[in-house]
């Protein structure tokens, strides 16, 4: 991690661009993007638990949009979960 890694992002926009490299990276990487993906933080700040679905892309008149599809094993995938962050 470089000491600019640790800088706040403060724009949701450069947030989603920076997300969206590190998962192409992952991904050319070799690394199975999709599933569940615990996020810990042991230093005082939030935990999350981040699950990523792989979109299936369609062309509808020549305009390509993401397709609502997502590759799960069931429709009623519902995480039951509960975290307790205390």
């Amino acid at each position: 991690m470089t000491p600019d890694d640790r800088s706040p992002i403060r724009d949701e926009a450069v947030f989603r661009e920076q997300l969206n490299r590190l998962l192409l990276r992952a991904h050319m990487g070799g690394i199975t993007v999709s599933g569940g993906w615990p996020c810990e933080n042991t230093d005082g700040n939030p935990s999350w638990d981040v699950e990523i679905f792989r979109l299936k892309r369609t062309r509808v008149d020549g305009i390509s949009a993401a397709n609502e599809e997502r590759e799960v094993e069931s429709e009623q995938a519902v995480d039951e979960r509960e975290v307790d962050d205390e």
